[in-house]
């Protein structure tokens, strides 16, 4: 079941640049749907622009798919763009709207230029939404544009619990433990995720002086691998390492700089978040330190924020300003039930 899984999700840890966009299977369509509707005779279907950061990863990948299914429900079309620098913004919606789109969603590479791209939308006539990542100014505030994104402390409550519950249970000196998360406190939403669980686990009883946070750039593994091998190294008085941080990627990059250190993988117990590059590991038939992951739901981030964009254009139906997401621990354990559970498998 989880070989094409295997596949999609080491591409993503590969950064393999462009990905083929597999066909979604036909659905059949339920009563309490809307009729697939498109424009009236002569006129072209509505066109919804996915503007994608990193659209070669699992994640986003998985985002995509989602919203061509939506697509393909509902008789409009989504096409792919490629932000994966804030110079590509621009180009972008110029491209989608030659492509005749009325309305993008964007996951922005720099969120603090929130301004510039609101002017960019409104300047192309393209109705602007927010998946992921939430727009704001230069000062960090967020702006009035329709936002999907998850619920940054409650995923990292939930890593932290899922960290501390596993050092319970294998018996762990809390006294020997330390704390590294790894994040990008200038990105929001990775913020609150660890700063939640930071604040859970020194809420459970983990010494401040034995957390440690570093900060990464690009969020992909080798980098993490760096940063992390950094503060290990400095601490070798460390028996046991916890290892979080904003997604799986750079949780894995800290799993692997301690095995690089010396550290036996069951001194270590990493949890990710996204269930994405995480599931790698937790399907190999020996143990890393990667323990778990929060698997997101990357279909409302794609689906339903696609379908509500194609209701703004078609209805004037306006998305709710702020739509919130939750997550779900995988780990050994039961991953492959969620996973199939999730549809992630088809």
């Amino acid at each position: 079941m989880l070989r094409r899984l295997h596949a999609l999700v080491l591409s993503g840890v590969l950064m393999a640049g462009c990905f083929p966009v597999v066909p979604p299977p036909a659905l059949v369509q339920s009563p309490d749907r809307f009729p697939i509707t498109k424009r009236g005779a002569g006129k072209a279907p509505i066109v919804v622009a996915f503007a994608l950061k990193s659209p070669g990863e699992p994640w986003f990948r998985r985002e995509f798919r989602s919203a061509k299914r939506a697509g393909d429900e509902r008789g409009f079309q989504v096409i792919l763009e490629d932000v994966s620098k804030p110079e590509m913004v621009a180009p972008a919606m110029a491209d989608a709207k030659k492509k005749g789109a009325e309305g993008m969603v964007i996951c922005a590479p720099d969120t603090r230029r929130g301004p510039e791209i609101v002017a960019g939308a409104r300047d192309h006539g393209l109705k602007l939404m927010a998946v992921d990542d939430q727009l704001a100014d230069a000062k960090g505030e967020p702006l009035d544009v329709p936002y999907v994104g998850i619920n940054a402390p409650k995923i990292g409550r939930l890593a932290g619990e899922a960290m501390w519950k596993e050092a319970r249970a294998r018996k762990w000196p809390m006294d020997r433990v330390r704390l590294l998360l790894l994040t990008k406190d200038s990105l929001q939403t990775a913020k609150d995720r660890t700063d939640a669980e930071k604040q859970i686990l020194l809420d459970k009883g983990l010494s401040a002086k034995n957390v440690f946070t570093a900060q990464v750039s690009t969020g992909d593994i080798s980098e993490a691998i760096s940063t992390a091998l950094g503060v290990i190294d400095e601490h070798p008085e460390a028996e046991y390492w916890l290892i979080g941080g904003a997604n799986d990627s750079v949780v894995i990059g800290g799993v692997r700089a301690t095995g690089r250190s010396g550290i036996d993988a069951n001194h270590v117990i990493g949890v990710g978040i996204n269930g994405d590059s995480a599931l790698y590991d937790l399907e190999r038939p020996v143990k890393t330190g990667m323990y778990a992951s929060v698997l997101l739901e990357a279909r409302v981030h794609g689906h339903d924020t696609a379908e509500a964009m194609f209701h703004w254009i078609r209805d004037s139906k306006r998305p709710p300003d702020e739509t919130l997401t939750s997550g779900t621990l995988i780990t050994r354990d039961n991953f492959r039930k969620i996973v199939k559970e999730s549809g992630l498998s088809e």
